[in-house]
């Protein structure tokens, strides 16, 4: 409850288990490290991971979905510059893979630092990426230069005339 929206990782405990070394991070935080007390149940901050970013003021995204022609959810996220002129300029940035490959909501340095500097950043979950079952896998096998792009294209459009941004 007290760093809402971040998801822990345990590193390391010592053995008599009274001690560990936990992290936290979210979207906008790159991480931060601390020791944990599990007797008196208290949190010290060791460091910050990635300290950097936090001059840049991390930005979270807005995920939306858009439907494929022939029915498959296409999930995507949008991450606005915090401040600058708008409308903004877009950066499209597809993941790896093309197959078994997403984007989420983590901490994501290359996506902060475009922000940063004022651009949005469209990410899209195309047919074939992980996290949207196995019908949703198989889609995206052969895919690439056609239906894969094709995702991509549909989320490019909702984000350009739903967002502020510069065609």
């Amino acid at each position: 409850a007290k760093f809402p929206g971040a998801s822990p990782m345990l590193w390391d405990e010592s053995r008599d288990g009274h001690r560990a070394i936990v992290s936290l991070y979210s979207e906008t935080d790159p991480g931060q490290y601390f020791l944990f007390d599990t007797v008196d149940n208290k949190l010290e901050k060791l460091f910050d991971s990635r300290a950097a970013f936090w001059i840049a003021k991390p930005v979270a995204s807005t995920a939306f979905t858009v439907r494929s022609p022939d029915g498959l959810d296409i999930q995507a996220f949008l991450t606005l510059p915090g401040s600058g002129a708008k409308p903004y300029p877009l950066v499209v940035m597809p993941h790896g893979g093309p197959i078994g490959v997403a984007d989420n909501r983590a901490f994501n340095p290359g996506v902060q630092i475009l922000a940063s500097r004022g651009f949005a950043v469209l990410r899209v979950n195309y047919r074939g990426s992980s996290g949207g079952g196995k019908t949703f896998l198989q889609a995206g096998h052969g895919k690439w230069g056609r239906e894969i792009e094709q995702d991509i294209e549909q989320a490019l459009d909702h984000a350009l005339a739903n967002f502020p941004l510069d065609r």
